[in-house]
């Protein structure tokens, strides 16, 4: 029986259909899904295409590819082509898209609009002969290096989205998160250009009596560090750069109203670099300048009831763009406690105690990765992990995904 997929756009937008082969024939875009199964362990679900298949056949690949029909939603396709291929079932939610273009023999292509879906389980796969020859487990580290040894047992487009994969989940990245500046220099011993090196704000309003000169040339070498490392630095907002932004006139302490305009050009020029307040490590690490409480975001992100941290840090950095007032001293709180004191405090203001109360992530899996409060040393309480110690200690907290 013929096949049809869907065509579409550079946009995703549906165009037309064709019958499946004959798109891999011309090429035309067309809309697909990829699905990767990690069991508890964090390996990941491979499968090795049946012997019959008419292209790519024995090669080893993720654990489902396929096409959703026309009128199937991509949640209802993925569900399905699992089910059919693997003979399994588990909860998956989709990460990220991307287009890709590769040649995969006998004078077809694929060239498609690929939804990737991402999902965990530790049920044994009930296979389908006429789809799957064989299956395992793996490790992401023995697998990125046998692609490396063996890239012909793998399928040209898994070779394509295992590097997406890793670079949008940020598995086998380090990352290396450096706490709250306020004028010292000691960054310069911390990041590493190997590593994902995640600043939490805070680059000005010094504790030490550093001159404005100082304060100005540091804050101009870590906008050139990014500059020149744009993928590996991050740059997020802490509340001593948000009261200096235009339309905010809120102060905190040490807040230098001599030099303030010439602070507020610098972070209006360096704006496009920052990343936002909130960063994803994965779905286990959300890296903020103070935290998130759950009263904060249910009353400026109500609707959001998604909260894994790449989902939650996507809503939080566009609130920022659409409202910085959710994000002062004064407004967020009935309490009218200007010390971060209170429940709803936002996540460049609320303090340790609140946050612990109030943890967006209580009783989760996820931590919460907050400078913003001083400590003598990197320091995990468990849920939270507080890295604002460069004032006493030269130090850094780094964290791999596996």
């Amino acid at each position: 029986m013929e096949e049809y997929i869907i065509l579409v756009d550079e946009n995703d937008q549906p165009i037309g259909e064709m019958e499946k082969q004959a798109a891999h024939v011309t090429p035309h875009l067309h809309r697909a899904f990829s699905i990767f199964i990690f069991n508890s362990k964090g390996e990941l679900l491979l499968q090795q295409r049946a012997l019959s298949k008419y292209h790519s056949p024995g090669l080893w690949t993720n654990t489902c590819c396929s096409h959703p029909r026309a009128g199937e939603t991509l949640e209802e396709a993925t569900t399905r082509r699992l089910e059919e291929e693997m003979g399994m079932t588990c909860p998956m939610h989709e990460v990220y898209t991307f287009i890709y273009k590769a040649p995969v023999g006998e004078g077809l292509t694929e060239h498609e609009f690929d939804h990737v879906f991402i999902g965990q389980t530790d049920d044994i796969p009930n296979i389908n002969r006429d789809e799957v020859e064989s299956w395992k487990y793996m490790s992401l580290n023995d697998l990125k290096e046998d692609l490396k040894a063996h890239p012909e047992h793998y399928t040209e487009w898994f070779k394509i989205t295992f590097e997406e994969m890793v670079r949008h989940t940020g598995v086998l990245t380090t990352y290396n998160i450096i706490g709250d500046i306020h004028g010292r220099t000691s960054w310069k011993e911390l990041v590493d250009e190997s590593c994902i090196n995640i600043f939490v704000g805070d680059f000005f309003d010094p504790y030490q009596p550093f001159s404005f000169l100082d304060l100005k040339h540091n804050f101009l070498e870590i906008v050139e560090f990014k500059k020149a490392h744009p993928e590996n630095v991050v740059l997020l907002w802490g509340n001593h750069d948000y009261e200096y932004l235009p339309g905010i006139n809120e102060q905190s302490n040490r807040y230098d109203a001599l030099h303030a305009t010439s602070i507020k050009n610098l972070l209006v020029d360096a704006a496009p670099l920052f990343y936002g307040v909130a960063y994803a490590i994965g779905e286990k690490y959300l890296v903020s300048h103070a935290g998130v409480t759950r009263p904060w975001k249910d009353k400026y992100l109500p609707d959001v009831t998604d909260i894994n941290p790449s989902n939650m840090a996507k809503a939080i950095n566009a609130l920022w763009e659409t409202d910085k007032n959710a994000f002062g001293f004064r407004d967020n709180t009935e309490m009218f406690d200007f010390c971060g004191e209170s429940p709803q405090h936002s996540p460049i203001w609320v303090r340790p105690k609140m946050l612990g109360q109030h943890n967006l992530y209580k009783h989760t899996e996820v931590i919460q990765i907050v400078g913003h409060t001083k400590v003598k040393n990197i320091t995990d309480s468990g849920d939270v992990i507080f890295v604002d110690c460069l004032g006493y200690v030269a130090e850094s907290k780094r964290i791999t995904l596996e």
